[in-house]
């Protein structure tokens, strides 16, 4: 199963599950002023996404990407989307 890449302008369930994984799962403090769990992949979820990816040793594109998906299934991320 291929799972669709983030970044910014995405939008959507799948965005709203990264950020849930991002803020609940790895603490990543994201500016409430610039990013809420609101399904919207700005410059928020970019750098909370950037801090994430360095701190997994990943390079940091901010861009949530095949890499960055088998980094975060690791960590516990579950990406299926519930129907």
């Amino acid at each position: 199963m291929e799972f669709p890449v983030l970044k910014m302008g995405s939008r959507g369930q799948e965005v709203r599950r990264w950020q849930k994984f991002l803020s609940r799962n790895q603490g990543i403090k994201l500016d409430p002023a610039s990013m809420a769990l609101d399904g919207v992949y700005g410059p928020g979820t970019t750098q909370g996404t950037r801090t994430y990816q360095i701190n997994k040793g990943l390079v940091s594109s901010g861009i949530v990407d095949s890499t960055t998906y088998v980094q975060a299934v690791e960590d516990g991320f579950d990406p299926i989307i519930d129907v």
